[in-house]
């Protein structure tokens, strides 16, 4: 794993990042309301993204780096 790759190119980072705005929104209620339903939708979006970041660093070919 000698090439780099910019951090936008990774689909670890991409995962975590949907993971971090998911709980963020979920925590604050600011811009979506607080029902069973978008909790559900927000918990779902959270799994997929770590799903997302735990393929993306499993499957990973080049490393962050700077190019």
């Amino acid at each position: 794993m000698n090439d780099t790759k910019k951090w936008y190119q990774s689909k670890a980072v991409w995962g975590a990042l949907v993971v971090v705005i998911a709980s963020a929104l979920s925590s604050t209620g600011i811009i979506l309301p607080q029902t069973e339903t978008v909790e559900v939708i927000m918990q779902i979006v959270a799994a997929v993204g770590g799903a997302i970041a735990l393929y993306g660093r499993i499957t990973a070919k080049k490393q962050i780096g700077a190019k």
